[in-house]
């Protein structure tokens, strides 16, 4: 029986040494082992089209908070196959610093990545900038077919712009409802700041030392705080596209009011023209 056991140890132990560095992997790691210092002790999740490229240029400007030179770090999503040390090493030259990085793609992550998250940084302060999800919808085809797919967008139909909204993962982004519903079930509310790109606009120099505030640092007179980053290529939205995009939304921007708060007055009529 003891030969059985310790046969059983050594195949439990060959396999976590093959294994890549995946959720498997990490949960019995840190079910013996207490976080490590040198983690973001703030994350900007997104949302995509929303103003985080401006975020992420705000808080590179602040003198008590670090962030890696790459605006995406993506390792709760794209490279969640790597080490924690892969992770931890992008804020290596932070020191005392406060880290943090923004990656929107981390929104629309599984839940069982957000109780990674919270097992490894149970204080991380989470930060999701909301746009009319009409206009990010809009912003984030035009970046689609213009940065992306590289091209003319005065080519791109109404039918192939009525597609690209159609994708699941092109949903998923827009979908606020189920991404604070999905935090939320992890995180303290507390823990979770929500900004509206629409206030950013209006008042950037108030909203960033709203985050600012969040995050535990003193307020910081930014030299960009008025600056727009990341810009898509302007086209005007045809009245079909706004249609449909209107229609898709009206629901859960009813819902994101009713059940998460969020003032939704300044976005869009959501009634068809």
């Amino acid at each position: 029986m003891a030969e059985k056991s310790r046969n059983y140890r050594r195949i439990v132990a060959l396999i976590y040494l093959l294994l890549p560095y995946t959720l498997i992997k990490q949960k019995l790691f840190w079910r013996f082992r207490k976080p490590s210092d040198g983690l973001p002790a703030f994350i900007c999740i997104g949302a995509q089209k929303a103003a985080t490229t401006w975020l992420h240029e705000q808080l590179k400007s602040h003198p008590d908070l670090c962030l890696p030179e790459e605006k995406e770090v993506h390792y709760f999503d794209w490279f969640f196959y790597r080490s924690l040390s892969w992770y931890r090493s992008r804020f290596q030259n932070c020191r005392a610093k406060k880290r943090g990085e923004v990656t929107p793609g981390y929104s629309v992550i599984e839940t069982g990545r957000i109780r990674f998250i919270r097992r490894i940084m149970p204080e991380v302060r989470i930060v999701l900038i909301l746009r009319d999800p009409v206009e990010r919808a809009w912003s984030s085809a035009r970046f689609h077919f213009g940065k992306e797919l590289k091209r003319d967008l005065s080519e791109v139909t109404e039918q192939e712009f009525l597609q690209h909204f159609s994708k699941e993962w092109v949903k998923k982004r827009g979908d606020y409802v189920a991404i604070l519903s999905k935090w939320k079930s992890v995180f303290p509310k507390e823990n979770i700041l929500v900004l509206l790109n629409e206030n950013i606009d209006r008042d950037p120099a108030q909203n960033i030392n709203e985050v600012f505030k969040f995050i535990g640092v003193a307020p910081h007179e930014s030299t960009v705080a008025n600056s727009r980053f990341n810009v898509s290529a302007e086209l005007e939205m045809p009245v079909a596209v706004r249609n449909y995009l209107r229609r898709y939304y009206a629901e859960m921007v009813t819902r994101l009011l009713e059940e998460h708060g969020v003032d939704t007055s300044m976005w869009s009529n959501y009634r068809p023209e």
